[in-house]
C-alpha cells in the first residue's frame, strides 16, 4: 500500500506549477485586467458585466441572473468589507431567491 506524500514535501512543485498557470496577483485595483477565459463562465458566457475605470470596480453576473434580478419581486442585497479579496475594499452582493434557483450579481470596489 503506498501513500501520499507530506504536504511539506511536495509544496514548492505544487507552487511552482500554480504560478506557471495563473496570473500573478495585482498588488492595486488599476492592475486588474480581466482578459480572455478569466472574463468567461464554463458556458463561455461573458461573465464581467461591468469594468468600470473611475472609480474603479467590477461587476460580475450573467445576462440571464441580470434578467432574473430585473424581473424579481424581492432583491437581497449585503455588503463587507472583511471577506474582500485584495486590492478591493469591498464586496457586494446582489440575490434573489425562486423555488429550486438563486441567481446573483456580484460587485467588487
Amino acid at each position: 500500500m503506498s501513500t501520499l506524500p507530506q504536504f511539506d514535501t511536495i509544496k514548492n512543485s505544487l507552487y511552482r506549477t500554480r504560478n506557471e498557470k495563473y496570473p500573478p496577483l495585482p498588488n492595486f485595483i488599476d492592475d486588474v485586467k480581466l482578459e480572455g477565459s478569466w472574463r468567461l463562465t464554463l458556458n463561455n458566457e461573458d461573465f464581467l458585466v461591468i469594468d468600470n475605470s473611475s472609480p474603479r470596480y467590477l461587476c460580475f453576473g450573467t445576462t440571464d441572473s441580470l434578467k432574473l434580478l430585473c424581473d424579481s419581486e424581492h432583491i437581497f442585497m449585503d455588503g463587507t468589507f472583511k471577506s474582500c479579496p485584495s486590492p478591493f475594499a469591498q464586496i457586494k452582493t446582489k440575490a434573489r431567491t425562486y423555488p429550486y434557483s438563486t441567481s446573483f450579481v456580484l460587485a467588487l470596489k
